[in-house]
């Protein structure tokens, strides 16, 4: 990096990897859903915040937040283990069906509050993909 130039922030990368049931039934579904983020930056960036609303076969299921800081390096991966819990009874038997099965496309959106060294920096995002569950 030449002298007076800096460096362009990019959104950290956010993928769940998978999500993990510890109880199961019609009034409360109990989990904890692993979200790996990655710094793709070439500066430090620490996570004060990361706000996400989780949807599974097009269905929303959750919408949360962790406020748990986390610091990652420049390129460094981290995942997060984070507690969810919701009534699927709420989200009709077809979304019961979908979280006893073998996996489901996803979609993961919201807010990373972070600090740089250049000040704070929302970044939004919007993930899809397929994860497992077990």
């Amino acid at each position: 990096m030449a002298f007076g130039q800096f460096p362009v922030p990019t959104v950290p990368s956010i993928e769940l990897t998978e999500i993990h049931w510890q109880s199961l039934s019609f009034d409360r579904a109990v989990a904890v859903m692993k979200v790996k983020v990655g710094n793709r930056n070439e500066f430090p960036v620490d996570l004060s915040r990361l706000s996400l609303s989780l949807a599974l076969a097009d269905t929303p299921i959750l919408s949360t937040a962790v406020d748990k800081p986390a610091s990652f390096l420049a390129g460094q991966d981290n995942t997060l283990e984070i507690p969810i819990s919701f009534a699927p009874r709420d989200l009709g038997l077809a979304a019961f069906q979908i979280i006893r099965g073998a996996g489901s496309g996803y979609k993961l959106s919201g807010l990373v509050k972070a600090n740089t060294a250049f000040g704070a920096i929302d970044f939004p995002y919007e993930q899809t993909g397929q994860t497992r569950f077990r």
